[in-house]
């Protein structure tokens, strides 16, 4: 398979109401913004912001998740994973944090590891979040026309969210690849071209060349 998962897919941002689970230990929504900052009212900021609140059971977990994709998006993908790995400890059910540490993964293995951890969470997380999780387990499993469904909903849900957009952009650019691909694949083969036969020449005075051949034996007579 390919390895597309190893290039960060940026996270998404946009308007959206917090999911609050039952139990004694309610799970908090920040928001995600352009600038990777926490917010205190999360559900005002979410409304003025048009971005995805982000769902963690504390403060911080989610501003730990927060410093991770601002490195992440920074192209430092390491240190990126080393406060997406401090958040899940402060939250083992922080389904994006498992995205994340899938999108920066380094092998198959890894990524379809924390995949299958952030699909499992992601009915806990906020509709965004659950979108943009299920984008990414369609893409990872080659259906591409389904992670693109994922994602125009995405943007049609948060239209003011640039994440959203930016990951939207990407699913049209991997559909355009897989149509030419598709295109190429049903192309007639090319015929290949007769190779002339070599005939034996000599050439004239004149510098014209003409054909030769071999003078046939004449056969003796013998008198009687």
């Amino acid at each position: 398979m390919s390895r597309a998962w190893t290039t960060p897919l940026l996270s998404f941002t946009a308007l959206a109401l917090v999911t609050t689970l039952s139990g004694c230990n309610p799970r908090k929504a920040g928001t995600e913004s352009a600038s990777a900052t926490t917010t205190s009212s999360a559900e005002g900021a979410s409304a003025n912001t048009g971005a995805i609140p982000v769902t963690a059971a504390s403060d911080e977990a989610r501003s730990l998740y927060l410093e991770g994709r601002a490195l992440s998006e920074q192209l430092k993908a390491h240190d990126g994973r080393a406060k997406y790995e401090a958040a899940l400890a402060k939250d083992p059910s922080f389904a994006m944090a498992h995205y994340q540490l899938a999108v920066n993964s380094a092998t198959a293995k890894d990524f379809f590891s924390h995949l299958k951890e952030a699909v499992a969470l992601s009915d806990k997380a906020s509709d965004g979040e659950r979108l943009t999780i299920l984008a990414l387990e369609a893409g990872g499993n080659a259906q591409p026309a389904k992670a693109l469904e994922y994602q125009q909903e995405l943007v049609a849900k948060y239209p003011n969210d640039e994440r959203a957009h930016f990951q939207l952009s990407t699913g049209y650019f991997g559909q355009q690849t897989m149509t030419r691909r598709s295109r190429s694949s049903r192309r007639p083969p090319r015929s290949t071209p007769a190779t002339p036969q070599p005939t034996t020449s000599s050439a004239t005075p004149t510098g014209r060349s003409r054909n030769t051949m071999t003078p046939r034996p004449r056969s003796r007579s013998t008198s009687s």
